[in-house]
This record gives structure tokens, sequence and C-alpha cells, in this order.
């Protein structure tokens, strides 16, 4: 068995950090190297990191001015030395064989990527659903395949960076964003394109807790842009690399116009910097090669090119409803 580096980005985390910790420490799997990486956290993080570092010799600390998550992820991928690489969030916890599995799985199928199923969670438990719905069995992915799923809406493998491990020379010349949110849906496609074979694990290994104050589910949408910005590039590499898949990664890219747009009208939010990503995709929807966007997308992009100020009325009377 070979060491597996585990990487955590830290960040005023103090109520669930000891949960998440916990989980990592009483891993089945035992020869880890754990990272905490604590980004200039001001509540009690960076201390109960340092606790638990004086508890379990396995887990390495470091302590940095804030520079965001992406710059915390990329700190830890710098230092690691595990042959293999996994990353928690903070908030989150781990079921005890999450390791274990993911690690058993690759090696047996010389995969380079392994991933588990995710129960997403609230806060106050009131919630529990599986957010990977259309594999019902373990399976063996090549590439293509593989990419494909990853690019399935609300049900294939998920575009996040955990619930996976990682053979760690994928990381070879990937880093994570500096300065953007979303830096998951930027970077992880550009792992699966690298690897030859992807297993699933059909079992669920990773909590992800839904909180209110985490950076994506935040009211300051200006940022949210970044997740088209991400959406579009995918397309751009997909459309050039995966013939077949363009028309899937377009429904992706036309989808996260629509969602910020709609927050943007929501908010009552300039609409200028979606715009000229709304007047792409509407020039492009029509081509014969992405006839196979679902209809109602098509009919939002037809009504928010010929009627703007209607389809706004209808988001805005939507919201309004759901108060």
């Amino acid at each position: 068995m070979k060491k597996v580096s585990i990487i955590v980005p830290v960040y005023q985390v103090e109520r669930y950090l000891r949960k998440c910790l916990d989980s990592i420490v009483n891993q089945t799997y035992r020869d880890l190297e754990i990272i905490l990486v604590d980004d200039g956290s001001n509540d009690d993080s960076g201390s109960i990191c340092d606790e638990y570092s004086i508890r379990d010799s396995r887990i390495k600390v470091i302590h940095q001015q804030n520079i965001g998550l992406s710059g915390a992820r990329n700190k830890g991928i710098e230092i690691a030395t595990g042959a293999y690489i996994s990353f928690i969030d903070s908030d989150d916890y781990v079921e005890p064989s999450f390791i274990e599995e993911l690690y058993k799985s690759l090696v047996n199928n010389k995969a380079q990527i392994s991933v588990c199923n995710i129960s997403q969670e609230n806060e106050d438990m009131s919630r529990d659903k599986l957010l990977i719905k259309n594999i019902n069995t373990s399976s063996v992915f090549n590439n293509f395949e593989g990419m494909k799923n990853l690019l399935q809406l609300n049900s294939g493998f998920m575009g996040y960076v955990w619930n996976k491990l990682y053979d760690i020379t994928l990381f070879k010349d990937i880093r994570f964003p500096v300065s953007k949110i979303y830096e998951d849906t930027f970077t992880v496609y550009k792992l699966f394109s690298k690897s030859d074979q992807i297993v699933y694990t059909n079992a669920t290994l990773y909590h992800y807790v839904n909180r209110e104050g985490s950076i994506t589910s935040s009211k300051n949408i200006e940022k949210k842009v970044d997740f088209i910005l991400a959406n579009k590039q995918r397309y751009e590499f997909i459309k050039n690399e995966y013939k077949g898949l363009d028309s899937l990664a377009f429904t992706t890219y036309c989808i996260s116009v629509i969602s910020i747009l709609n927050e943007y009208i929501k908010y009552g939010k300039s609409t200028e910097d979606i715009e000229k990503h709304l007047k792409n995709v509407q020039g492009l929807m029509f081509e014969k090669k992405y006839k196979d966007i679902p209809v109602l997308y098509r009919a939002i992009l037809f009504l928010t090119k010929t009627n703007f100020s209607l389809y706004k009325r209808i988001i805005n009377q939507y919201y309004l409803i759901r108060k």
C-alpha cells in the first residue's frame, strides 16, 4: 500500500472542523499524510489544526495569509509526498472507509481517478440526498466515457474535486485557478482528460454539508460569473478534444448562463456582464450539432433573444411567488 495525501483547506470553520478531522484521522487506511492549510482564519480553526497535529504525527499544518480556496489547495499539492491525493473540504466529513475503498478500487482497476457517491446534507441534517443518480453499480470507464459522465447534468460523477482519489501525477501541470470561485469546474475536467481509466465505487462515502455561509451559496453574486467562465472554458476544450460530447458541454454552458442570469435578475443586479455570454449561446443554439439541447432551454434562450424585458418580468414574478 502506498501513501495517500489528503489536503484540507481550512478557513473560518471552527464549528465544523473537529467533525471533519475526526473522520479523517479515523480512516481505516492508515498510511496517510494529512495536510491542513489554514488560510488565514480569524477564529479558532488554526488552533484546532495545531491541536490535532500534536495528537497525530501524520498531520502537517500550514498557516498562511488568506489567498482563497484555490491557493490553499495548491499549497497542499506543492508539499504532498503521497503517491495518491484526495481533497476534503473542512466543513464536510467522510466515512471511515473513504480512502480504503477508493484506493482499492483505483489500484485493482489500474485507474488514475476513483470516485464515490455523495450524500448532500444541510447543517441541521434536515435533508439527505444522493448526488450521483445514474450509475447504480460499481463501474470502470475509459477516458471518453469518464468525461461523458462528468458532464451529465445532476446525475453523473459531479464536477467536484472531492469525493475522488487521484494519482498524484495528474497534477504535474494542473493547479486550481487563484481568485476564482467554482474552481472545481475550472479544474476537474482537465484531470479527467489526462486519465486513461476512471473507476466508480457505488458507495456513499463523502458527506457534503450545504451551509448558508459557504462561498457558492453566498448572495454576493457578482463573483458567480466565474461559473459561466468555467463552463465556457470547459465547453471550448471539449469541442476541440472530444468529438461527440460538444453538445453535452454546450448544454451545461447554456444552463450556467441561464442560472446566473436569473440570479442577477432576482437580486436586481445589472445583467450587462451576463448578456455577452447570453448572446454567444443564443447565436450557437440552433446549429445542427446542438440539436439535443433540451426544449426548455431553447425556449428560454429564444425568449431572452426576442423579448428580454418580458423574460425579466417573468423571472421577477417567479421569485415573488416563491417568497
